[in-house]
């Protein structure tokens, strides 16, 4: 693809996708384009590096079906909460980069909202690549996430199939902008011990899975480590982890890592990050009064190659501006890491991450995600394409195997729609919590 020659001179060969003409990705598709496997390769500067692979590739775990039809129709706004946007143009002005040994930088001065407005970054701006990493951690998210029937499909290279159920809450603890929240939540993690973010997940089914809990606390300061915590209910424990295992799997179910999992790669200053443009990229959204339509049950979706929508799923094709960030970690913390490069992909007008690429060792395309994203409102006012727990193709092209997501909608809440039984910061957000899991 030409995006990657942009990064790297001669990665394109690396990758297999490149030397083909393709659309100018800084110009948007026009209306009732018709993508196909036979014509895809037209487009491919429009497509993330894991969508191009699925449309190349014929293997039978990671490939767009045959006969399958991208039609594009006319691109919808979908805003993020004004409080947001109100946030960034009070504080992004005190923000700035202060230089770090090897190219990166840090971050000083933060409050909430966008640190570096999107409106405001160049390629030809130097300092843009860590200005999107810091973008890319302080995307906005609702200040209470919580869904408690994730559906979880893994399949792999010899066409096995395993399935879990899981729950999955989310809690911004401090620069929050939701109306109704604090912008610190008092007597939290967030207010003692300087925590802006806790995810914690717990699993259902299969039986014995059944209890296993993680936690993750990101903090205010992007430059230090995350802290993770696992409930073992074979030992009744709680373990914290090493932070040596960021590439890990993040779940058994998963082709994911902890750096994958995180908003950047971290701490962002082991990284130099490079901002590739800002390009239109070819994105499927599910409108609010459809998202019913588009629940758990495998039946409205084309679950033979991979996951892909159909008509019964409710959504539709567009082209939208995202934001591509390049991460590479420093050399002189290279050594033994799983990735050479890491693409972040932004929504530009929902902030959040839709889609990621990982390059291993060797610079060659390894996996990555792409997000079927739902246009969920939140209280309040605006929209959120919390989208990576909400449906996603998740391939590994190198070792041939294939995890999804599946979320019921009745049972996945923002905000003041979260049952108030999944609202207690000191059972959810701190690890104390977790020793609650089986009481």
């Amino acid at each position: 693809m030409r995006k990657v020659a942009i990064l790297i001179l001669g990665l394109a060969l690396l990758v297999g996708l490149g030397g083909t003409a393709g659309a100018d990705p800084f110009k948007p598709i026009p209306v009732g384009t018709v993508i196909t496997k036979e014509n895809c390769r037209q487009y491919l500067d429009h497509m993330t590096e894991v969508l191009g692979h699925t449309c190349t590739m014929n293997e039978p775990q990671n490939t767009m079906p045959l006969g399958y039809k991208i039609v594009i129709e006319p691109t919808r706004s979908y805003p993020v909460p004004h409080t947001y946007w109100d946030a960034t143009e009070k504080y992004s002005k005190q923000v700035k980069l202060i230089p770090e040994e090897g190219g990166a930088y840090r971050m000083v001065g933060y409050v909430a909202g966008q640190p570096f407005p999107f409106s405001q970054l160049s390629t030809s701006d130097p300092e843009a690549g860590a200005k999107m990493a810091y973008d890319a951690y302080m995307q906005f998210q609702p200040a209470m996430m919580f869904a408690d029937q994730l559906h979880t499909i893994l399949i792999d290279r010899y066409g096995n199939r395993s399935e879990g159920s899981s729950w999955l809450g989310n809690y911004v603890l401090s620069h929050i902008t939701d109306p109704g929240f604090p912008m610190t939540i008092p007597n939290s993690p967030g207010s003692t011990n300087g925590v802006y973010f806790a995810s914690y997940s717990e699993q259902q089914f299969p039986t014995q899975n059944q209890y296993l809990s993680g936690l993750e606390w990101d903090y205010t300061d992007p430059d230090k480590f995350p802290q993770n915590w696992v409930y073992l209910p074979s030992i009744r424990r709680v373990i914290e982890l090493s932070q040596a295992a960021r590439c890990a799997p993040f779940t058994a179910t998963s082709n994911f890592s902890y750096d994958d999992h995180s908003r950047a790669q971290l701490p962002i200053v082991w990284f130099k990050n490079e901002y590739l443009g800002t390009k239109y990229e070819i994105t499927y959204v599910v409108p609010p009064d459809k998202l019913n339509q588009a629940s758990s049950s495998e039946n409205v979706w084309d679950m033979h190659f991979g996951m892909w929508p159909t008509s019964r799923t409710g959504g539709h094709w567009e082209v939208r501006q995202w934001l591509q960030v390049a991460s590479h970690r420093l050399p002189q913390y290279a050594k033994g890491y799983c990735e050479a490069t890491h693409y972040i992909w932004l929504d530009k007008e929902q902030t959040i991450t839709v889609a990621y690429d990982d390059f291993d060792q060797n610079n060659t395309y390894w996996r990555g995600q792409y997000n079927f994203n739902p246009a969920k409102p939140v209280p309040g006012g605006g929209y959120s394409f919390y989208s990576g727990m909400w449906a996603h193709l998740n391939p590994d092209v190198q070792n041939l195997s294939n995890a999804e997501i599946l979320v019921d909608n009745d049972h996945w809440w923002f905000d003041q729609d979260v049952p108030a039984r999944y609202t207690k910061y000191d059972r959810f957000a701190t690890p104390a919590g977790l020793w609650q899991v089986t009481q």
